[in-house]
């Protein structure tokens, strides 16, 4: 351990660099609408929306002129110009959109790893939650952010910015941040996962048949409009400014159009204008902006809100989560910037649910199927917390490396 976290950052001495003295801008262009093929194939390449996130979960394959080659040892940042999101890339991927708002970062620097590119986009992040559609960034090489410098820095040039710093901070983050986790998980039980033989039952009737007609054990699958369960309207927001809604101290989440963090793109000290245990979604992205809220949360311009028209006592956070996923289901592909998701078409979709013999919507396999799933994710978690612990361990427990001279 190299001390305390916040002590770290406080003891530290800080320069100030320009965007452009660190990384070289590049467009990346993508494909047009006409040549898209979503067909899921093992050996293809996820496409990255303008979230700068995957924007369908499968890989495909598109011409080879569209694909954009990152080597996973040598990832990159990348920003969108019109909707101010920035993110870490570090596999090879096609983009959406055949527009110049989709902007690559590509480091200087000789030797980089991806530590060091996530110290530095926690810093760009805190800059770019403050843009958005009407933000121009034609001079974003120009912003100005802070980075740690050496001990023995008696100058703020680049050559003297402390990446040994950057690495071990973000290694000994990561430990926390996973031991962390790894005490939730046993406090709340969730590392047991075991599946019970109703949750075991429940996954294997999915398996089996979830597309339509009867299964073994009498469940059916109908079609509902999302419009006869739920009433959509847009979520109740403050008029004002990102400075002056966001507060870095407060603790009541602001849900934006972000398709990253659950929409949450901040916090407020303002009261919250919903109640939360409800969906959201963007009517300005895709179908990755379809969350559920569990927590009371502050609404944004262009945010929706599902609120329940009947069953109000089954709808919790399972059943719920449920709707989540029939919704991104019906919804992929469908919207993007171009081809908004208002809210007359999201209330004529049809999601498929499961329904008892009594033709009433079964809940209760609803809310099973959803726990046996939660199960199987966090089994994949405690095993990846397990691995990166001891990854993370290695890193700190290095002897203090000799500083280099430069990464530049």
């Amino acid at each position: 351990m190299i001390g305390p976290l916040s002590s770290q950052l406080n003891a530290i001495k800080w320069g100030e660099f320009k965007l452009g003295d660190l990384f070289e801008k590049r467009t990346m262009r993508g494909y047009p609408k006409k040549d898209e093929n979503l067909t899921e194939n093992e050996n293809g390449y996820h496409i990255f929306g303008q979230n700068i996130k995957h924007q369908y979960p499968q890989k495909v394959l598109l011409d080879e002129k569209y694909l954009h080659r990152i080597s996973p040892k040598k990832p990159i940042l990348a920003y969108a110009s019109s909707v101010g999101e920035i993110g870490l890339i570090k596999e090879s991927f096609y983009r959406s959109g055949d527009n110049g708002a989709f902007q690559g970062l590509f480091p200087r620097l000789k030797d980089y790893n991806v530590r060091h590119l996530l110290f530095i986009l926690s810093k760009l992040k805190n800059i770019f939650n403050d843009f958005g559609y009407a933000t121009g960034m034609s001079d974003v090489l120009n912003l100005k952010f802070s980075l740690p410098l050496k001990p023995t820095a008696n100058a703020q040039t680049l050559k003297d910015i402390d990446f040994d710093f950057m690495e071990k901070f973000i290694a000994e983050l990561e430990q926390c941040r996973l031991a962390e986790l790894e005490a939730y998980l046993k406090a709340t039980g969730l590392e047991n996962t075991t599946l019970s033989s109703d949750e075991e039952n429940a996954l294997n009737v999915f398996n089996g048949n979830h597309s339509g007609g009867n299964t073994p054990c009498g469940l059916t699958w109908q079609h509902f409009k999302l419009g006869d369960l739920f009433e959509i309207r847009p979520t109740k927001a403050y008029n004002l400014t990102n400075p002056h809604l966001f507060d870095s101290n407060a603790k009541n989440p602001v849900v934006t159009n972000s398709s990253l963090n659950n929409g949450i793109s901040g916090y407020s000290s303002l009261e919250p204008t919903e109640k939360g245990n409800q969906i959201t979604y963007s009517d300005t992205t895709t179908s990755e902006g379809i969350f559920y809220q569990k927590r009371p949360f502050i609404g944004y311009s262009h945010v929706q809100g599902l609120y329940p028209l009947k069953y109000h006592e089954f709808w919790n956070e399972k059943t719920l989560l449920y709707i989540v996923v029939a919704f991104k289901k019906v919804a992929c592909g469908r919207f993007d910037y171009g081809n908004k998701f208002n809210r007359k078409i999201a209330s004529e979709m049809s999601i498929i649910l499961p329904t008892n013999p009594h033709g009433g919507i079964d809940f209760h396999f609803m809310r099973t199927l959803i726990n046996a799933l939660m199960k199987q994710t966090i089994q994949g978690v405690v095993q990846y917390c397990d691995a990166k612990i001891q990854a993370a361990k290695e890193v700190i427990n290095q002897e203090a490396p000799v500083q280099k001279d430069s990464l530049f």
